[in-house]
């Protein structure tokens, strides 16, 4: 596209990983992967927070963000625990505290491959960013801040029929709905798309769109006598095998 023509550095920030691509001139001039992602932050949230898995995890993706600067100093999140000793409350302030600490080393390292490509300062596509890290409050701003480049947060709704965008047109969703429209080009590349851009409905694909798949092939030999010529086969085989070795026990 006229982005990856442009210069364009896009990064999904996934689980375990975050990864990253860097187009130019319509090519692929770099891409990398940093062993950190959501998972890590998370991590971070429960030990800086004293928090159990599953409640830094609630409290990040309910109320994470990636700027603690904006955030006034005594803000107090209060959420319904696991715990026997009533709700969990904590400083919004921490929670982005250890959300910006991981997210800063993260980018930090995206940052020094990226500046390694020599034409660099011509990039004028910005930064794209997906996956779950990115749906974080002022993540974008954070990235503006982090990068110097224009940043644009996308997810897989754009390339979704309507009626399922609300349900999964989630940046968290974008790696998957894109392997399903590789695959789909890759199966059935003649075929309509059912994940297709700006329809109004979702386009019936007719069975005889499919190659081969609403045909029954006749998968038996032809020929009456095959089982039993294979079979012959077999035989001969097994005969040849056996003079050739011999019988060593009987001689």
């Amino acid at each position: 596209g006229e982005e990856m023509e442009a210069g364009v550095v896009l990064v999904d920030f996934g689980g375990s990983t975050s990864d990253f691509v860097l187009y130019h001139h319509g090519k692929l001039r770099l891409a990398g992967a940093v062993p950190f992602g959501g998972f890590n932050i998370t991590t971070d949230i429960m030990k800086d927070c004293k928090l159990l898995e599953r409640e830094a995890e609630d409290f990040k993706i309910k109320c994470g963000t990636a700027n603690p600067y904006c955030i006034d100093g005594d803000k107090v999140l209060s959420m319904e625990g696991s715990r026997f000793n009533g709700p969990v409350e904590i400083l919004k302030r921490n929670l982005a505290l250890s959300i910006n600490a991981r997210m800063s080393e993260i980018q930090s390292f995206i940052n020094r491959e990226i500046y390694k490509y020599p034409d660099f300062h011509n990039i004028i596509g910005g930064i794209v960013v997906t996956g779950g890290a990115s749906i974080l409050e002022e993540f974008e701003e954070f990235i503006e801040e982090a990068t110097a480049m224009t940043c644009i947060r996308v997810g897989p709704g754009k390339n979704l029929a309507q009626g399922y965008d609300r349900v999964i047109a989630d940046p968290r969703f974008t790696t998957a709905i894109g392997l399903m429209m590789v695959g789909c080009d890759v199966e059935y590349p003649s075929c309509t798309r059912l994940l297709i851009k700006n329809e109004a409905k979702v386009t019936e694909t007719k069975i005889d769109q499919y190659p081969e798949i609403n045909k029954t092939e006749n998968t038996l030999p032809e020929n009456e006598n095959a089982k039993g010529k294979w079979m012959d086969r077999l035989k001969g085989k097994i005969i040849k095998f056996v003079e050739s070795e011999g019988d060593k026990d009987l001689l």
